[in-house]
């Protein structure tokens, strides 16, 4: 069973990136496809790489070592968090802005040319991917003042927002005082 798993997981992350790389390799070399949908696809290509590398390596890791459960430390539990939360934040927005691009395609098709330039697709990804860096950092700044006592092992593979929570010490005290009250 663990070794289906493997070949699964392993399959699912290679074909990932794989895909991924292709359309990325196809709308650098292809001067044809220099057009912002393309343009966004590819960095939604990208990002798609990095959430899945973010996520799947430790996975992995986990099935090729056999054990049960896996424990991550908080520091690693907030670095895989911060990576993973950026990287779907970014995905979110490259979706937004390539329902926009796709809307001046169709609503505003004379002045689409005018509107959507190089020089404006390349400035709306930077802000993306500095929007959902600063964002996924915002949240996990405020997450960390909030202090960690106890075990600083989390039992997961993948860290999201609620096991750094239920690790919080002030989370603790605020509910014990909710429920004394």
């Amino acid at each position: 069973m663990k070794n289906l798993l493997i070949f699964i997981f392993l399959s699912l992350y290679s074909g990932t990136l794989g895909g991924n790389l292709m359309i990325i390799g196809v709308y650098v070399g292809s001067e044809n496809l220099h057009s912002p949908m393309y343009f966004f696809l590819s960095h939604l290509s990208t990002c798609d790489i990095f959430l899945s590398t973010s996520v799947v390596p430790m996975l992995l890791c986990t099935l090729l070592r056999g054990e049960k459960s896996y424990t991550m430390s908080i520091g690693g539990c907030v670095i895989q968090y911060l990576t993973s939360a950026s990287f779907t934040v970014v995905e979110c927005l490259i979706l937004t802005v390539m329902s926009y691009d796709r809307y001046l395609a169709i609503c505003r098709a004379l002045r689409y040319n005018t509107i959507m330039t190089s020089k404006r697709c390349l400035h709306l990804v930077m802000w993306i991917w500095l929007l959902g860096f600063i964002i996924s950092l915002s949240v996990v700044i405020m997450m960390s003042l909030l202090g960690f006592c106890g075990p600083n092992d989390i039992d997961y593979v993948y860290c999201d927002f609620k096991p750094l929570i239920q690790a919080s010490c002030q989370i603790h005290y605020l509910w014990n005082c909710l429920l004394l009250h």
